[in-house]
């Protein structure tokens, strides 16, 4: 890392040393940037607003108004910013910096969950600036606030106008996974799947890839069509190891086993899910369905051992949310418990020393 607090002691010398240089508005901006990599951001927001009013012509004035709006975009102090980005567009109107902060103004709304102001902002730069490098992630971030909204149609209808007007650039996967995501939020289940087929076969190297996977596979399953299902799931799961949804993935996988009554590969895959993802919220719910389909299939010690193990994880629970997560299947848990108990003679083949690996025994 770079030496930034000696840097501003160099900074400061140069301006001692030479008051009268062109370079000191740059001298003075550099300071505060290095404050700001200090991560010291009252010191730099200090910095920049001495920039701004000791050299209110410099460019280096320009980038320390926003910079002063971008600390507080930064700490999520949005209406502070917003009202810091206002001041560079309408002292900087039609310069980059002014359209940017046009834009960021935008993002604010947006974060704030404020989407027709978010819009608002954002049609701004469109009908301003037409040619400007932000109009098309303007388009995008109105498409994304009409999908937060819950607006399905308008939001497609937006996407899809964004991929007529451009045939190429950095956002086009982006918007094709949102417009596929949308079809799917709005059950529209046959387009989601050809949507984020699309997306997959055009842009294979795309950071969506996987959850246009998971979403196709959601899709069929929807769908009732638990074939392309699996093969999606599986797809997903044998070419990624990291993923937002790989665990809802394979429990989806399960699920889909046990509906179509596979019920060997059904155990496998909530056994997989325990395994691989075990700090998953849904290995609670993996548990007590694979407790429940050993006793489908009368493999009762197995069950008891899977129900003992929901119990014990309440009981070590350190976090109440962890316990809550458990705590949602304990009651049919212990009522599969005492039936399950009825069943057996004597109660002494209940393991003491219960651990997940015990789930890949079989009766």
């Amino acid at each position: 890392d770079r030496d930034y607090a000696n840097s501003i002691r160099q900074f400061k010398e140069f301006i001692q040393i030479f008051p009268r240089d062109s370079l000191i508005p740059e001298a003075e901006y550099r300071i505060g940037e290095s404050y700001y990599n200090l991560k010291q951001y009252e010191e730099a927001i200090k910095q920049y607003q001495r920039v701004v009013q000791k050299y209110p012509s410099s460019e280096s004035s320009a980038k320390s108004a926003f910079n002063i709006a971008w600390i507080y975009f930064e700490e999520e102090k949005y209406d502070e910013a917003i009202a810091e980005f206002q001041k560079v567009t309408l002292k900087y109107p039609g310069t980059l910096t002014g359209i940017e902060a046009q834009f960021r103004i935008g993002d604010a709304y947006y974060n704030k969950g404020e989407y027709n102001s978010a819009i608002e902002e954002y049609q701004k730069i469109i009908l301003k600036y037409p040619s400007s490098e932000f109009t098309p992630q303007s388009q995008y971030w109105i498409a994304l606030s009409y999908f937060q909204s819950k607006n399905y149609n308008r939001a497609i209808e937006d996407l899809s106008q964004i991929l007529r007007d451009y045939t190429e650039g950095d956002l086009l996967d982006d918007v094709t996974y949102a417009q596929g995501l949308a079809y799917y939020k709005k059950e529209d289940y046959d387009n989601a799947i050809s949507t984020h087929k699309e997306l997959i076969k055009r842009f294979p190297e795309s950071e969506f890839i996987a959850n246009a996977m998971y979403y196709t596979g959601n899709s069929y399953q929807k769908k009732a069509k638990f074939d392309e299902a699996i093969i999606s799931y599986t797809e997903l799961l044998q070419n990624y190891t990291k993923g937002e949804f790989l665990d809802a993935a394979q429990f989806n996988l399960a699920e889909v086993y046990k509906i179509k009554n596979d019920y060997a590969e059904a155990v496998l895959s909530y056994q997989k899910l325990i395994d691989l993802f075990p700090d998953s919220h849904l290995v609670a719910r993996s548990l007590y369905e694979l407790g429940k389909l050993f006793m489908k299939l009368d493999q009762n010690n197995q069950a008891l051992s899977v129900f003992t193990i929901i119990v014990e994880k309440i009981s070590q629970a350190e976090e109440p949310e962890e316990a809550v997560n458990w705590i949602d299947w304990f009651e049919p848990a212990v009522k599969e418990f005492i039936d399950i108990i009825k069943t057996m003679e004597p109660l002494s083949v209940i393991s003491k020393d219960i651990t997940l690996s015990t789930l890949h025994k079989r009766d």
